[in-house]
């Protein structure tokens, strides 16, 4: 990148020195498209994504497709699901290249993330009656029309969906319940601020015993607290869908490396059923 610079600056000097008949508007233009250039360079190098190289049976893999987020630190608590859902698309980072994991999740977005996390046709929202603060031009509409048809989320009985409120962690766990088919269950003081005639109980028993939750082992849940994007990613990323999704993924990238190191369909194949898939997630994101 330092010598792509150089080189701009270097084209600069000559044109000033070798030219000085041009005129100024000519120079003015010139460094436009030079900051153009460095713009786009710039966002090139921030957008470059993580590679992996790991060892398996005695031989080196290169993965990659693991997007490099500037505010997400491979020791933060959830690097290795924002790594690994993003590399599926089901989320993405902004334009600076942040992930803003303590960024508030809103019930658009949690549509968004439901239906790309599907991964397959969507249910068809036809029929749907649209919802009065949500037109078809809304950035979200076609997630959002589809997410209710599926039944991850309900509108309001004024006909209202409400885009941009933002979801309580009791809310995305009974969200992502319904998205992952993961069936309420009895509700025993699995957190001691969380009661068994609470509505969201049911699913918060569901979501424990699917592994979805940790259990508190007498911690509090917070269920009225805001759900961050970090804690979006990680409910879903250890939901059955979504480990599916990811095993799928690596074992794609598995057989591609494979390929390129010479090793038949079988034989990769065979290496493959020796690996665990845990230990090979975590290896990718360390």
């Amino acid at each position: 990148m330092k010598n792509d610079l150089n080189s701009l600056l270097n084209i600069l000097f000559d044109f000033k020195h070798q030219n000085r008949k041009r005129s100024i508007r000519e120079l003015v233009f010139l460094i436009i498209i030079i900051c153009l250039i460095i713009v786009v360079l710039l966002t090139y190098q921030g957008k470059e994504e993580k590679s992996r190289t790991i060892n398996i049976s005695g031989s080196r893999f290169r993965f990659i497709n693991l997007t490099n987020f500037s505010d997400v630190q491979q020791n933060y608590w959830g690097a290795k699901q924002i790594a690994l859902v993003s590399a599926l698309g089901i989320v993405t980072g902004y334009p600076d290249q942040t992930f803003r994991p303590k960024e508030l999740v809103t019930r658009a977005q949690m549509a968004v993330f439901l239906i790309r996390g599907k991964g397959t046709t969507p249910e068809s929202a036809v029929g749907i009656k649209p919802f009065k603060d949500v037109p078809q031009t809304f950035w979200a509409a076609e997630s959002i029309y589809q997410a209710i048809a599926a039944g991850f989320l309900k509108g309001y009985p004024d006909g209202s969906f409400r885009p941009s409120q933002t979801i309580s962690r009791a809310e995305g766990v009974a969200m992502i319940c319904r998205f992952a088919d993961i069936a309420p269950g009895a509700y025993d003081k699995i957190f001691p601020d969380v009661a068994p005639y609470y509505w969201y109980a049911p699913y918060l028993a569901g979501a424990v015993k699917a592994g979805v939750v940790k259990d508190g082992t007498g911690k509090p849940f917070n269920p009225s607290n805001k759900l961050t994007r970090a804690e979006a990613v990680e409910i879903l990323f250890r939901t059955p869908v979504i480990q599916e999704r990811v095993n799928e993924f690596l074992t794609q990238k598995f057989m591609e490396e494979g390929k390129k190191k010479g090793l038949s369909k079988e034989e990769a194949q065979k290496m493959l059923k020796k690996i665990d898939p845990a230990k090979l997630q975590k290896q990718l994101t360390q």
